[in-house]
């Protein structure tokens, strides 16, 4: 389960930096999501 879970992370983790790259302003949205959590 956590070898899982990393793999999850991983991805989403290089689709995150590729929105950030095409969507700047979706960076501080994604931020300010992650302070929450």
């Amino acid at each position: 389960m956590s070898k899982k879970k990393s793999l999850m992370e991983k991805i989403a983790c290089r689709v995150f930096l590729m929105l950030f790259k095409k969507f700047p302003l979706l960076k501080r949205c994604a931020t300010e999501a992650l302070m929450k959590d």
